[in-house]
């Protein structure tokens, strides 16, 4: 411990210890601080990008449910449960199935009438 005690008051004697302090800070004003002033102003612009991205990710997000809204209203659902409500027009599709298909026929028949004629002459 006496060792340790000497040699701190030989490095303090003569204030020899200031010639390292001034080395410290001349590198620091020279290399450390210009350095830093970069590293803010990098990380400024890269903040500066991610709010731009941010507002754009936020439109894109606000058309994105404007077009979902939109697809829904074009299937008659609201878009709370989309599942349950798709779930619910597929029960409904076989009776509109058969009412296209009474209409076809009933708009078509004189025409497959004629189609089935000429097949029974042809053949």
């Amino acid at each position: 411990m006496k060792d340790w005690q000497e040699i701190i008051a030989l490095y303090e004697k003569d204030n020899t210890y200031l010639v390292e302090l001034s080395s410290l800070l001349v590198r620091n004003v020279n290399y450390e601080i210009p350095s830093l002033k970069k590293q803010i102003a990098k990380c400024q612009q890269l903040q500066q990008e991610y709010s731009r991205k941010e507002e754009e990710c936020q439109a894109g997000a606000a058309e994105m449910r404007e077009q979902f809204y939109h697809s829904c209203k074009q299937y008659g659902i609201t878009g709370e449960n989309v599942r349950g409500e798709l779930l619910a027009l597929v029960k409904d599709l076989p009776s509109q199935l058969a009412e296209i298909g009474a209409a076809a026929q009933q708009s078509l028949g004189e025409a497959i009438d004629v189609y089935q004629a000429s097949v029974g002459f042809v053949c």
